[in-house]
């Protein structure tokens, strides 16, 4: 047991050293460090990622691969291996136009050997001069487009230059035929006698505001928060957050609690530790810099999520996962001690 924490504890100094190195631009030492962090646990992500932001683009491709490998849903390493892969094609499009123009560069036109005499080379020069003075005439006399104007920029710029308009219809006649017909001084005194006008403008807007009522929590104020200034209420059947001011609610959050395989536990907490930002580990990851952490059991806490939008249904590995800018928001307004009630 103590040889394994040994190790994890190393691999976590291996990571934070290469980390230091990859922000100091010191990237070979961050891959050497990174690489004997991942010889230590291959299969951890963190490595593999960290490898892959100090590599060229085709290892980097393959740690990327390594990373997803591992964890398949994390969006972020999927977003970096499509944009690798998009580089690497920009890069050979790149290089084969390159090679190709440096191809039509290296073409050269038939010679005539050099024991010929200068009569052998004139009626070249003559050939040559015709054919290029017919094709100068025939190009300034000719009515059609060249056929290098259709590929598909100069057709974009051609749409962008003549757009088909499509002209609208145009009615005017039935603007004007309506007045006419509505100005009766004997119809507009039977809509003023008509009581249905201020019926129609009777029914207020209150029963509109049901939206308060998907505002408030259908459960009722638990006693342990009776005497509570602050206090939070995580519901984990609406995946929602409440914040109270004793029996006032002021504010409510979408989160995601945890999964099947990783739940969040139902209970009463308090806060006993905060963090702007901290690294956060357990099986299979290690995150870096989460924002607006605050502890409440053990290694479970309410904190910012940068990794995924899928709030609103579980998927963290027991903690409660927040937007940054709703946890931000939650960790200013919550002091140290403020009690959490966790609730089915």
């Amino acid at each position: 047991m103590s040889e394994k924490y040994q190790q994890n504890a190393q691999y976590k100094r291996l990571i934070q050293q290469s980390l230091h190195a990859y922000k100091a631009a010191d990237f070979s030492e961050a891959r050497q460090l990174a690489q004997q962090a991942v010889n230590l646990y291959p299969g951890k992500e963190d490595g593999w990622l960290l490898l892959a932001a100090c590599s060229p683009l085709k290892p980097r491709l393959e740690y990327l691969r390594r990373a997803l490998s591992i964890d398949p849903h994390n969006h972020r390493t999927r977003e970096q291996y499509r944009l690798t892969m998009q580089q690497l094609n920009n890069k050979k499009d790149t290089s084969q136009r390159k090679q190709s123009s440096q191809q039509r560069k290296n073409i050269n036109l038939p010679t005539t050997p050099f024991s010929l005499s200068i009569f052998a080379v004139i009626p070249w020069i003559v050939a040559v001069f015709l054919f290029g003075s017919g094709f100068i005439y025939f190009m300034g006399n000719s009515d059609s487009t060249p056929t290098f104007h259709t590929n598909p920029i100069a057709k974009q710029v051609y749409a962008a230059l003549y757009p088909s308009n499509t002209p609208l219809p145009v009615t005017p006649t039935v603007p004007s035929a309506t007045p006419t017909e509505t100005a009766t001084p004997t119809f507009t005194a039977t809509a003023t006698l008509t009581p249905t006008s201020t019926r129609t403008n009777t029914p207020t807007p209150t029963p509109t505001n049901t939206p308060t009522h998907t505002f408030t929590p259908t459960l009722s104020i638990p006693e342990a928060a009776a005497l509570e200034d602050r206090w939070i209420n995580i519901v984990i059947s609406e995946q929602k957050v409440y914040a109270y001011e004793g029996t006032k609610m002021v504010n409510f959050f979408i989160v995601s609690t945890g999964d099947s395989d990783h739940p969040t536990i139902p209970g009463e907490y308090r806060v006993n530790i905060k963090y702007v930002t901290d690294d956060m580990a357990g099986p299979g990851y290690y995150l870096y810099d989460v924002p607006y952490v605050m502890y409440y059991h053990n290694g479970f806490a309410i904190h910012g999520t940068y990794w995924h939008t899928n709030f609103g249904t579980p998927a963290s590995h027991g903690c409660t996962n927040m937007r940054p800018e709703d946890a931000e928001w939650l960790f200013n307004w919550a002091p140290l001690g403020t009690l959490i009630i966790i609730q089915e």
